[in-house]
């Protein structure tokens, strides 16, 4: 598992918070301070990594793609044609999740797309296939703030 890129949105706001940074004589702590806060929601939204194994990425895919959908590991393995070790293999090996993990993870993140996207904590819990009160437990392990809080900073 090598290294990750992201590739961001170029925005007024990322150039204007990025700009003190390139300016020699500036203080960099608060500009970094401000570029971080700016960037925290689209890093929180990255994909995770994918396993390579083609069975396995595409039940990822299928997973990226309908995150609330129900199937069980099995069901997802059988209908890849692949065995359920061979896909817990290759995720851990490829992506250094398991499946529950990144399966976790993928959901969460779909989340924290819709909270980014103006969706409240109900409707995004619902797109990811989550209780309310799951997805608050889970985004706040992941993040380590809940998505009330996430989604109140998005808006204002």
């Amino acid at each position: 598992m090598g290294p990750r890129a992201l590739t961001l949105p170029r925005t007024e706001e990322l150039n204007r918070l990025a700009a003190p940074l390139t300016e020699p004589g500036h203080g960099v702590g608060a500009a970094m301070s401000d570029l971080m806060a700016a960037l925290l929601p689209w890093v929180r939204t990255a994909p995770p990594p994918l396993p390579e194994e083609p069975r396995a990425r595409r039940i990822a895919h299928q997973i990226l793609s309908d995150p609330a959908a129900p199937e069980s590991l099995n069901e997802l393995a059988l209908a890849a044609g692949v065995s359920v070790r061979t896909v817990q293999r290759a995720f851990l090996r490829e992506t250094g999740l398991s499946f529950g993990q990144w399966r976790a993870r993928s959901r969460v993140i779909a989340g924290a797309r819709h909270l980014r996207e103006g969706a409240s904590v109900s409707q995004a819990a619902q797109a990811c296939g989550y209780t309310p009160s799951t997805f608050i437990a889970r985004y706040r392990a992941e993040f380590g703030v809940t998505p009330g809080r996430e989604a109140h900073h998005l808006r204002t």
